[in-house]
């Protein structure tokens, strides 16, 4: 069970890979991938790991890798698990 705080600027999805179940069965894997996203400001500012920081939504995690403000975790049902 995951417990958020300020469930109202937190954005869950779910990126689970394509064919996740059949690639699981021959290779292995942790299960389906879900990503909590902190964003505010009709989505236009992400929250950033360190306190009192924004980062535009524009800022992609390649070109900064310092300011990932997302998190992933792996889950058995990632439908279940957005809801």
């Amino acid at each position: 069970v995951l417990c958020i705080q300020f469930l109202y600027y937190v954005i869950v999805t779910d990126v689970t890979r394509p064919c996740n179940e059949s690639k699981m069965f021959c290779f292995g894997g942790k299960g389906e991938k879900v990503q909590i996203d902190s964003r505010f400001c009709c989505g236009l500012l992400k929250r950033a790991p360190c306190a009192y920081v924004c980062i535009p939504s524009c800022f992609s995690e390649e070109c900064c890798p310092c300011l990932v403000a997302s998190h992933e975790i792996y889950v058995e049902d990632a439908q279940i698990a957005i809801q």
